[in-house]
């Protein structure tokens, strides 16, 4: 069983911390703090070619081995998280992607712009 992580932007801070989730008195909590409900994401249970986490909210850069690339966002829907970008005519879940071609490059909650790389 993996275990379950999540990362949330702080309310008093907006920075990021990392931990377990539950709600507590109407407030989210992660960790020790009280976080935003919004930024709150769950990590897929990957890591990229570089060993960082992956989290649903993401935004990576996924290659090919002939130097292809396009930008994706992760996404967590009917128990799956799915690569979305509106290029790509057929969705895929991260699962069956190379993690050896895929970077985090960033998130929807810091990095929006990089959205528009795709759109």
């Amino acid at each position: 069983m993996r275990e379950l992580m999540f990362r949330g932007k702080r309310i008093n801070d907006h920075k990021w911390v990392f931990g377990t989730s539950l709600i507590y008195d109407g407030d989210y909590i992660i960790g020790h703090y009280i976080v935003d409900q919004r930024s709150i994401c769950l990590w897929t249970g990957l890591v990229d070619k570089d060993g960082k986490d992956i989290y649903e909210g993401d935004i990576v850069k996924v290659s090919s081995p002939s130097g292809s690339s396009y930008y994706a966002k992760i996404e967590y829907d009917c128990g799956c998280y799915w690569v979305s970008n509106p290029d790509i005519q057929i969705p895929d879940t991260i699962n069956n992607f190379n993690m050896d071609f895929v970077v985090v490059e960033g998130n929807i909650f810091e990095n929006p712009e990089l959205l528009r790389v795709y759109k």
